[in-house]
């Protein structure tokens, strides 16, 4: 009895000694790194020529709700959902905002005439654990406006995503927070709208803008991923939400990536060829 007390006293350590931070029905505190995978999510922006040749004002604000400011994420598993927190979110975002814009070369002056703000809406990731490891989702979501003159001259709506199985720790956290904040600030910058708005064709008023309507036209595939797996963990079935996306309209077109992160995220088949019968191009 002794040798078979010291035995299991033996494993219970090893088992504490490999747990992971993320445990059944508790929650995750991580500190934020930015760590983006360039090698298997790489973003380039197309920048507007006017943000690399005249002078501009990159400003970031935090657009999300203040009960919320320290969550970043939750923890689905079965029946249990957790929090996963963080501290300083909002500078963590605009720092790597910063650092971007100046890795893509845009001059940034500060109390330039023309001024693009990039609001934070929503920067969430949701990890499902699995018999081994564990599903990671992100989105990030902003808002990109563009004044002169403090008068406005568009705005329009961006996100970034990301889905990737791995191991069930803080450095994925990190990474797919990473590269779907990177892909919303590149989409954000290289909007075809703000490259209008820059060039001096805005309409005066974001809400009127020909740019803001574009951008915000139908919703982005990443997000409507995000809604559907939202939907899936409620229990509703594929027949719903074949109907849940014939409702909807793509902003662009199902790509290859989008296929394979729609894959990848447990979406029936059903349900992607529901999507892709929403794409702006798909015949009527």
């Amino acid at each position: 009895m002794r040798r078979n007390g010291r035995k299991e006293v033996f494993l219970a350590l090893l088992l504490v000694a490999g747990m992971p931070l993320a445990v059944r029905g508790q929650g995750m505190q991580v500190t934020l790194r930015y760590s983006p995978q360039e090698s298997t999510h790489a973003t380039t922006p197309d920048l507007a020529a006017a943000l690399l040749t005249s002078p501009v004002e990159v400003v970031f604000e935090d657009g999300r709700p203040a009960a919320e400011k320290d969550v970043v994420g939750e923890i689905v598993d079965d029946d249990k959902t957790s929090r996963i927190t963080a501290t300083d979110v909002a500078g963590f975002a605009r720092k790597v905002l910063a650092d971007n814009v100046a890795g893509w070369g845009i001059k940034t002056t500060p109390g330039a005439e023309r001024v693009v703000t990039v609001k934070l809406l929503r920067f969430f990731v949701t990890e499902n654990p699995k018999a081994i490891g564990a599903m990671f989702g992100s989105e990030v979501r902003v808002l990109v406006s563009c004044a002169e003159r403090k008068k406005a001259l568009w705005e329009g709506t961006a996100t970034g995503s990301t889905h990737r199985y791995g191991k069930r720790n803080e450095e994925n956290v990190n990474e797919v927070l990473s590269d779907a904040l990177k892909e919303a600030y590149a989409n954000a910058l290289s909007d075809p709208g703000l490259a209008q708005a820059l060039a001096g064709h805005g309409q005066g008023t974001a809400a009127g803008s020909s740019g803001g309507a574009k951008a915000t036209e139908g919703i982005p595939p990443s997000q409507l991923l995000t809604e559907l797996l939202d939907l899936k963990k409620q229990g509703f079935t594929t027949d719903l939400l074949v109907q849940y996306v014939n409702q909807k309209t793509l902003s662009a077109e199902m790509t290859a990536k989008d296929l394979g992160a729609w894959k990848q995220a447990g979406m029936p088949p059903e349900v992607i060829k529901a999507a892709l019968g929403r794409s702006p191009g798909a015949k009527p």
